[in-house]
Order: C-alpha cells, then sequence, then structure tokens
C-alpha cells in the first residue's frame, strides 16, 4: 500500500505550493492591523457614547422593581384580564359590524345599479311598467314575522352571554 498515493494533485506539477515565513507574516500585518482599526474605533466609539447617570437608591429596590410584563396570577388577574378582552372583543364586533353594513349596502347599490342598467334590448321580455307580475311577485320572498334584524339578534346574543358569563362566574365563587 505505500505506493498508493492520496493526491491527484501532487502528480500534478507546479500545483503544490509551500506557505513561506513570508507569506505567514503578510497575513499576520493584515489580521493585526484590522483588529487595530477595530479597537482604535471602539474607542471613539466609548468616547463619543452618553454617559449613563449613576443609578439612584438601593441596589435591592432596583432589583425587587417589577418588571413591565409581570403581572399577578390568579383570581387578582383574572377580572382586568377578562375587562380587558371584553372590551376589545366588543370593539372588534363593532367594526365587525360596521364592515357588514357597509358591504350590505354595497351589495344593496350593486343590485339597484343592475337592475337600472338592463336595457330592454338585452331582454327578450316587455319593459315592466307598474305593478310588478304575479310572476315576480311569487318571486319575491315573504317577509317572515318572526324574522329579528341584525340589532336585535344581536342584544339577544349579548344578553346570552351576559348570562352564561354570569352563572361562570358564580360557580368559580363557590370554588
Amino acid at each position: 500500500m505505500p505506493d498508493r498515493r492520496t493526491s491527484v494533485s501532487r502528480d500534478v506539477r507546479g500545483t503544490h505550493h509551500d506557505e513561506t515565513a513570508l507569506d505567514r507574516e503578510e497575513s499576520l500585518a493584515a489580521q493585526f492591523e484590522r483588529v487595530q482599526r477595530d479597537q482604535e474605533q471602539d474607542a471613539v466609539d466609548k468616547k463619543l457614547a452618553p454617559k449613563k447617570a449613576p443609578e439612584r437608591g438601593s441596589r435591592m429596590v432596583r432589583e425587587e422593581t417589577l418588571a413591565p410584563g409581570m403581572r399577578p396570577a390568579g383570581q387578582m388577574r383574572r377580572v382586568p384580564d377578562k375587562f380587558a378582552s371584553d372590551r376589545k372583543l366588543e370593539q372588534e364586533r363593532r367594526e365587525a359590524g360596521a364592515q357588514n353594513r357597509a358591504a350590505e349596502k354595497a351589495w344593496q347599490r350593486l343590485q339597484g345599479n343592475q337592475r337600472d342598467s338592463k336595457s330592454v334590448e338585452q331582454s327578450n321580455e316587455a319593459p315592466a311598467y307598474g305593478n310588478p307580475r304575479d310572476s315576480e311577485k311569487s318571486l319575491e320572498k315573504p317577509p317572515e314575522k318572526d324574522q329579528l334584524t341584525p340589532e336585535q339578534a344581536w342584544e339577544r346574543f349579548q344578553e346570552r352571554q351576559r348570562e352564561i358569563d354570569h352563572d361562570l362566574d358564580k360557580g368559580r365563587e363557590r370554588d
């Protein structure tokens, strides 16, 4: 096995280059200059950086203060969290309701524009003047007496949510 070569590049003359002391000196000099420049820049940055005011108060008071993210646990935190989530949910519902109303108005406008833009040439029927025909009356949906408006349905939903929350709160108080 001693005849076996480990690298093809050793067979080709001129491809192998031994590193000399001069090559090492040049690379070390370049590295030294880079480090020296970095240190000088750090020194300039430290001079220009604003200085911190000396800390006031005892070390214990500084270390034991509550961080902004710290919150009490348990029932003490549940009430404010529930209140905040209720307010956020109510705001989101108001925004969604406003978007729904705007979409409904846009849909009604679109339907009105389509009805108005339909020309007599496009229709095989004669234009309808006066009262709608009996066939058109049957297509219209009769209004339901038990159907609620969106506002009434929303009020009923909120009332039911209050009842559920009230029942859940009673269950918590017993525990």
